[in-house]
């Protein structure tokens, strides 16, 4: 089949890979992608600038498979920038529907079927994901579907750390998926766009099912659809990387800021900045890494002054 060409049965579908200096995981990620039994998918790895000699590593290794294209995005990007050139590769190629993949994950052979049937057979709904596993050990859950307030960015994953024993086997609707196995159409990212690039990495997922939940449509999580995921393996230091750190304390700011109604910062900052107060007391009392601490502190710093995308760029904004 050629990119134009596509069955009533078996709709287009682009699965996007974002790769930063991640050449193992995305070669593990390619292998297991590759043993899809979907028929009609295809594979757009976005290159961040890698040093790591990646690009040449998975042109030598996938370079014969039709359905693969590697996009160089020429920088780093971030995850939102990043995978924002793959959408727009995706829906530019007349793909009828969108996914966005972590490159530390792997995933079952039958995963997008399940994915694909949820969307063609209930028009309300604009997002799914999967049922997500930690890579090890295998049968516990990392996500399966997310909750979030608005007022407060505040929520967490449906099922996390649990023992999955048969008790989330059905249909989860939720308030957001992570970006790290979210599938969409293209026709709702025509509508209402791709991740907001002033996010550069956290929070953009929620921020777009947030934008699709107001565009009238659902997310729901698909217990059929089985992926595994290696957890921060992008970032040095995994949960308690300072960039990591930075990047949650401004960019749940940001979240709320930018989607609860009539946010004003004296009115409704002022509470979350005391919730951010009492995580930090806390990370001091258990003798947390302080230069995590202090990223954490910038971060909630450069959302005051209004300072957004990359954290190299703080001076420039």
């Amino acid at each position: 089949m050629t990119k134009s060409q596509e069955s009533i049965n078996d709709p287009s579908l682009g699965v996007v890979v974002l790769n930063w200096n991640g050449k193992s995981d995305t070669l593990a990620c390619l292998s297991s992608l590759f043993q899809c039994t979907y028929r009609h998918f295809y594979v757009y790895v976005v290159d961040n600038a890698s040093s790591d000699g990646s690009v040449e590593a998975i042109r030598e290794q996938f370079g014969d498979k039709h359905n693969l294209t590697v996009l160089e995005s020429g920088g780093n990007l971030g995850f939102s920038g990043g995978n924002n050139v793959g959408m727009k590769q995706a829906v530019a190629d007349g793909m009828r529907y969108v996914m966005l993949l972590n490159n530390d994950t792997e995933v079952d052979a039958a995963f997008l079927e399940p994915l694909v049937n949820t969307m063609e057979s209930d028009s309300g709904v604009g997002v799914v994901t999967s049922k997500i596993y930690f890579a090890k050990p295998s049968n516990k859950l990392w996500f399966f579907g997310g909750f979030m307030d608005r007022n407060t960015g505040l929520g967490g994953p449906v099922g996390g750390q649990v023992e999955d024993v048969g008790q989330f086997n059905h249909l989860v609707e939720c308030d957001y998926a992570t970006g790290c196995a979210l599938l969409t159409s293209a026709e709702l990212i025509k509508k209402i766009g791709v991740l907001d690039d002033d996010y550069f990495y956290l929070c953009e997922d929620a921020d777009f099912c947030f934008r699709v939940s107001d565009a009238g449509y659902r997310v729901v999580a698909v217990p059929e659809s089985i992926v595994w995921h290696k957890v921060t393996a992008s970032l040095a230091g995994g949960e308690e990387s300072p960039f990591r750190l930075y990047f949650r304390a401004r960019n749940q700011m940001m979240l709320v800021a930018k989607n609860k109604k009539d946010f004003r910062l004296i009115k409704h900052g002022l509470g979350l900045f005391g919730y951010h107060m009492v995580y930090l007391a806390r990370r001091v009392a258990k003798g947390m890494p302080w230069r995590g601490t202090y990223y954490y502190i910038w971060g909630l710093w450069d959302f005051l002054l209004g300072r957004k995308g990359n954290i190299s760029q703080r001076r420039s904004n």
